[in-house]
């Protein structure tokens, strides 16, 4: 995320970055402190955070934002850490931007023992202290479920925003009404429907067709109420989050079967989290990845690699890893062009105008959740 913020900050003349560096310290007799060199963030020889915000006095009675980047457990707990310390430092408005809740898939229980964590997320973000005005004000950039606002307690204030208004600005993607937009399933098609009111829109939906041997539900992806499309060259499938792939292939696979192999299917999530899955297959590419890696496991985004279905794939940084994925999905798929493989390409786009609204507080309806 620094670098998302310090374009923001070089772009903005009234937006100051600020900077955690650690505290000077008395060096030992041979010249050593004792303790790690400088990093981005501060730890003691054990390992535990050594924060220190540069500049804390300018905190005092201005307007802070923190950009937030939750993508690893690892590093939550030091960013609360420096959170809560500019909140008690009298901020005079103060917000938190998280481009992505990762605990927001877990928001329900559905057998005794499992634990929501996007409840106890919630909890460690509300405990935030009072500013100078009131309450922090926490913004979400496509949160999984509209109804976990509701888990944060009255101490903060939530702010719901989009990615998906990047269509629209983002001159890789270049989305015109001539184009059609498609939804995974009903919840998508509900949550975005207002966005794209002057689109021709495609809404797919998973059926069960049957039971396997184990007796476990067999679903298949059908379109529902397909629309004429008329001489329509692209479709977006569109989602808050791609995780597998699985869904969204299938719905390409669908889409495809309709509407026929001419037309060009793109997709655009504004999470990409891709976990590592099981190679099961034995395609080129899949026999390729082994070969270089030895590993029996991939990142799910290779799935798209195999898909002739899929022509581009759109995700954004608000997962930073996504931007190593583009460069990476560019140079395999290179290697693979000379065995006849299909070019899928990747796009990371940037969330920087999005952060940038939710600082400057600008009406973008393209941005409201």
């Amino acid at each position: 995320m620094s670098s998302i913020a310090n374009d923001i900050a070089i772009a903005n003349d009234n937006i100051t970055l600020g900077t955690l560096k650690k505290k000077p310290k008395k060096k030992k007799p041979n010249g050593s402190t004792g303790e790690p060199e400088d990093t981005n963030w501060p730890v003691f020889a054990d390992g535990w955070p050594n924060l220190f915000i540069e500049g804390l006095h300018q905190v005092k009675l201005n307007d802070c934002v923190f950009l937030a980047s939750f993508d690893s457990p690892a590093n939550i707990f030091e960013q609360l850490a420096v959170i809560y310390s500019l909140a008690a430092n009298q901020a005079r408005n103060m917000k938190v931007i998280i481009p992505w809740f990762p605990t927001g898939t877990m928001e329900r229980v559905s057998d005794p023992g499992e634990i929501a964590t996007a409840s106890t997320m919630a909890r460690l973000l509300s405990a935030i202290p009072p500013i100078v005005t009131g309450a922090t004000v926490l913004s979400f950039l496509d949160i999984h479920a509209l109804q976990e606002q509701f888990y944060f307690r009255d101490k903060v204030q939530i702010e719901l925003k989009t990615g998906m208004g990047l269509l629209f600005t983002n001159h890789d993607v270049n989305l015109t009404t001539n184009d059609i937009i498609a939804f995974p399933d009903d919840g998508a098609y509900k949550r975005y429907k207002r966005m794209f009111e002057e689109y021709t829109v495609v809404v797919c939906e998973k059926r069960r067709t049957g039971y396997d041997t184990n007796n476990k539900a067999i679903k298949k992806v059908f379109i529902k109420d397909a629309p004429n499309i008329g001489n329509a060259k692209r479709i977006f499938i569109v989602d808050d989050m791609i995780q597998t792939g699985g869904t969204m292939i299938d719905c390409a696979k669908a889409i495809r079967k309709k509407y026929g192999t001419k037309i060009q299917i793109n997709m655009f999530a504004t999470h990409g989290v891709f976990p590592e899955t099981t190679i099961d297959t034995e395609s080129l590419i899949a026999k390729e990845y082994q070969k270089k890696n030895k590993k029996t496991t991939w990142p799910s985004w290779y799935c798209f690699l195999e898909s002739p279905a899929v022509h581009c794939v759109y995700v954004t940084n608000s997962i930073p890893k996504n931007k190593a994925i583009e460069a990476e999905a560019t140079e395999f798929m290179k290697a693979m062009a000379g065995a006849g493989e299909p070019e899928v390409k990747f796009k990371c786009l940037n969330i920087a105008p999005v952060v940038t609204s939710i600082i400057k507080n600008t009406d973008d309806k393209m941005y409201d959740s």
